[in-house]
């Protein structure tokens, strides 16, 4: 997947250079849905998947982001 590919490439460096128990914080969105689909895009769980096989990030959290203006997805 070209995205992944592109987020773990940008990211090596910097992982690179953290000093030790240095943390990387992504803001990412979890509103992909698949086209012409009610069900989300997996674009999440492979972009973690590969930060851990790639460069040896572990998942720490998960916080939502609540946008309380926001209508109900997908919204199409």
């Amino acid at each position: 997947m070209q995205w992944v590919d592109f987020i773990t490439q940008t990211l090596e460096p910097i992982v690179k250079n953290l000093v030790p128990g240095g943390s990387v914080v992504l803001n990412v969105s979890n509103d992909i849905f698949e086209s012409k689909r009610p069900s989300r895009s997996m674009y999440l769980e492979r972009m973690v998947l590969a930060l851990h096989d790639r460069l040896r990030l572990s998942l720490m959290d998960q916080w939502p982001w609540i946008n309380t203006s926001k209508p109900p997805s997908p919204t199409q």
